[in-house]
């Protein structure tokens, strides 16, 4: 018998000997609720986060599209000059990218 389980949000943490894990997990659960914003960086300043499925409705993932770009404004490091945010594109897993205008 095959069950499904169905989640909105997984969390994963590594195991770090100066705290108990369940403090890590107890944190990382606390920080998804409270919405916190999780995205990976590389090198070359390319940004990458899941702000949606495709279930989503128009609004709910452009919502979700300006908190993440919030979270990179503020994540913005105090040395930094210039233009931070230079082109914001939108894409599914495998699909095209399209082009956001940043209204900021």
């Amino acid at each position: 018998m095959e069950e499904e389980l169905e989640f909105d949000h997984d969390v994963a943490t590594d195991v770090v000997k100066t705290l108990p894990t369940a403090a890590h997990v107890t944190a990382a659960v606390a920080a998804a609720k409270a919405g916190e914003v999780q995205y990976r960086a590389e090198k070359a300043g390319v940004v990458h986060a899941g702000i949606g499925k495709a279930s989503f409705d128009e609004s709910k993932i452009a919502e979700n599209a300006a908190a993440f770009i919030d979270a990179v404004r503020k994540a913005r490091p105090s040395g930094a000059k210039g233009q931070y945010i230079k082109k914001i594109t939108l894409s599914s897993t495998m699909g095209a990218g399209v082009f956001v205008e940043d209204v900021a």
